[in-house]
């Protein structure tokens, strides 16, 4: 049984529509429709890649969407997999600028910002899933430019692994779909 209607291959359009979460407007976007990503059938686990900015979708067993922002692949503790991340160019436009400050001899603080495109960017990205998970530098970004109960970000999360993989190296990590960082 498909969830999904089939595309126009082909067609041009503008993305523009309404977040179930609150009902807040997303960000237009210009997309070109292709046959890539195939309807989701129940049972079947499938990663989307977003046409028009280049961030991977990918769909938890229960259902959730997952935009992944970083260039790297995840596991879930609900035994999913997306084998790899977003493109480069993708994780790019999220970038976190960092200052600086000399707090005493040797020892400095740094002070986070968006810029308008990384905030734009978000956004858009929040209208596309349940979770949009990114580095938790962005995360304590948008917290610091007090923006973190925004709703334009109501999605935005960082990850946080399972219990028995938080010690373990990056590669090995498994992100816990019960227990996201805000």
């Amino acid at each position: 049984m498909s969830l999904h209607k089939k595309r126009p291959v082909g067609k041009t359009g503008i993305i523009m529509k309404f977040c179930k979460h609150r009902g807040i407007k997303c960000i237009n976007l210009p997309i070109v429709i292709t046959d890539q990503a195939e309807p989701i059938v129940e049972g079947k686990i499938k990663e989307e890649k977003m046409d028009s900015l280049g961030f991977k979708v990918h769909i938890l067993e229960n259902g959730d969407r997952v935009v992944i922002t970083s260039p790297h692949g995840f596991r879930f503790s609900d035994g999913t997999e997306s084998v790899e991340g977003a493109s480069h160019e993708a994780a790019d436009m999220i970038y976190v600028g960092r200052t600086m400050v000399e707090v005493r001899p040797r020892v400095v603080a740094s002070k986070l910002s968006l810029e308008e495109e990384a905030l734009a960017t978000l956004a858009s990205l929040n209208c596309e899933g349940e979770w949009v998970v990114v580095p938790f530098m962005v995360v304590a970004a948008l917290r610091e430019a007090g923006l973190r109960d925004d709703p334009r970000f109501s999605n935005v999360v960082a990850f946080n692994a399972t219990k028995e993989t938080r010690r373990s190296a990056p590669q090995d990590k498994i992100i816990d779909i019960d227990s996201w960082a805000w």
